[in-house]
């Protein structure tokens, strides 16, 4: 496991929050089964991913 330093945590936290608010603001517009909302939603969960395992959760 990649261990991240608290600056290394703090940008995956900030891209964390941004691809969130992307998929909030695409899902309202083009909707929850479009295609790039699921794409959007996919990135969202491998970041999500990324961000347990360099916390060790």
């Amino acid at each position: 496991m990649i261990q991240l330093d608290d600056s290394n945590l703090g940008l995956l936290a900030h891209k964390l929050e941004q691809k969130r608010q992307q998929l909030v603001d695409t899902a309202a517009v083009q909707g929850m089964e479009n295609e790039e909302t699921l794409s959007i939603s996919q990135e969202l969960d491998r970041l999500i991913l990324a961000y347990q395992k360099s916390k060790g959760d």
